[in-house]
């Protein structure tokens, strides 16, 4: 079951992040799913997670009208900032160099970690973010 997968990588998650606590801190690409579970376990080992959202536009797009819940998660989403370490938007704009800020979300997580953890997905975003780590040899982890 979905529950299943989402407890098997919060605990996974939770495993690797206590390997590494001397010296972590947790970046979140700030969507639903993998990357709210990545705060949520930072959150609960109390260790500072830092969201990075392609655009101020996201949250009410992705986390309000288009949730993949199809509720209104807004307010779950001002929880995870206002419990983050900081927030960093890449651009004020949906598309910035002629490309879906999304995605250059991604490579300025990338660009600005020593390490990452992956989650399983056939999604463009996840496939493109594994994608720029390989290309950029960052060691990670696929869970």
């Amino acid at each position: 079951s979905d529950q299943d997968r989402w407890s098997e990588c919060f605990d996974k998650i939770k495993e690797v992040l206590l390997e590494n606590l001397d010296f972590l801190e947790v970046v979140s690409g700030g969507a639903e799913g993998f990357d709210e579970l990545m705060c949520v376990v930072a959150w609960n080992l109390k260790i500072p997670y830092h969201l990075v959202i392609p655009n101020p536009g996201y949250p009410e797009h992705y986390w309000r009208k288009k949730s993949v819940t199809g509720e209104d998660r807004f307010e779950t989403y001002q929880w995870y900032v206002s419990n983050s370490a900081s927030l960093t938007y890449v651009s004020d704009k949906v598309y910035d160099q002629g490309r879906h800020t999304n995605f250059l979300r991604n490579e300025y997580m990338v660009d600005n970690s020593d390490f990452a953890i992956v989650c399983r997905s056939n999604s463009p975003g996840t496939r493109q973010c594994h994608e720029y780590i390989m290309s950029k040899e960052l060691p990670y982890i696929l869970i």
